[in-house]
């Protein structure tokens, strides 16, 4: 009877530490590559809000030309769509740069105007998440 029970013991932990494993290899797996991120990113709100890291931090300059930081709470934020805006705007440009595997910066500017705002962002866990904007 004991023999019965050390097998089934062992068998039952063996078949949660092989779950465990095979739930970790899989989140380890998840390797995004930007564009793709960045399609998504711009075109589905939900998933938007979900990869931002509230309360995101905003740099502006005052009229006197100061640096000032917002801080945006999810709440509070609203939907981007650069696919969108760079249809709506012939004078408008996106440039996506990747720094390294887990730093991208996504910068939106239209021509003639001065308007030009910066997103950093950072891979963390495979995924990639908004961190600042300027």
């Amino acid at each position: 009877m004991e023999k019965i029970l050390m097998i089934l013991f062992l068998t039952f932990g063996f078949v949660i530490q092989q779950e465990k494993l095979e739930n970790f290899s899989y989140q380890k797996q998840i390797n995004e590559d930007f564009n793709s991120f960045c399609l998504k990113f711009s075109k589905d709100r939900q998933f938007q809000t979900e990869r931002i890291l509230f309360p995101l931090p905003i740099f502006t300059e005052n009229e006197q030309g100061e640096s000032v930081v917002k801080k945006i709470t999810r709440k509070s934020w609203k939907h981007t769509d650069f696919v969108g805006l760079k249809k709506m705007n012939k004078k408008s440009s996106i440039d996506i740069e990747i720094n390294s595997r887990a730093n991208a910066k996504l910068t939106y500017s239209m021509e003639d105007t001065g308007v030009s705002v910066i997103h950093f962002f950072i891979k963390k866990d495979g995924k990639w998440y908004l961190l600042i904007r300027e």
